[in-house]
């Protein structure tokens, strides 16, 4: 991933973001411990098909294309949640995502997943249900994909 060094995530960064804007601000604060921001430049990837999950994304600020087997799948920007689906299912990436443009995420890793979902079940049920939502919506384009 490319500098320059990475901001501090604060409840407001949170605020603004799907995932998390349901919280209060003594959650927001909470989940502000765990997570951190990641950027990468145009053509950097996030994450490669293939790889194990160690933490998860959610896009603040530029866009990203999702490449499986170098077909790009979709284009993802801002408040999109990725890499969820391999880190909750305990699987390998299934695709890559590679930045378009400079993009800044707001990653959480899988121990830090765990500590919420122990404090914070309601945060992990979020990311559940939109995870199962992209399944149904990925097994209606693809019906032969099993996923």
């Amino acid at each position: 991933m490319s500098s320059p060094e990475p901001a501090p995530v604060n409840v407001d960064r949170l605020m603004a973001l799907d995932l998390f804007a349901h919280l209060d601000h003594h959650d927001l604060a909470q989940v502000s411990h765990w997570v951190h921001e990641v950027r990468a430049g145009a053509g950097e990837f996030l994450f490669e098909q293939g790889d194990l999950p160690y933490e998860f994304f959610v896009i603040e600020s530029g866009d990203a294309e999702v490449v499986r087997d170098g077909d790009v799948l979709a284009r993802i920007g801002p408040g999109e949640l990725v890499g969820e689906m391999a880190l909750l299912r305990g699987e390998r990436r299934m695709a890559s995502v590679r930045a378009v443009g400079e993009v800044i995420a707001i990653a959480l890793s899988a121990d830090d997943l765990a500590a919420i979902e122990e404090e914070m079940p309601e945060v992990v049920r979020a990311m559940r249900a939109t995870t199962e939502d992209r399944v149904r919506r990925n097994a209606e384009l693809d019906p032969g994909s099993g996923n």
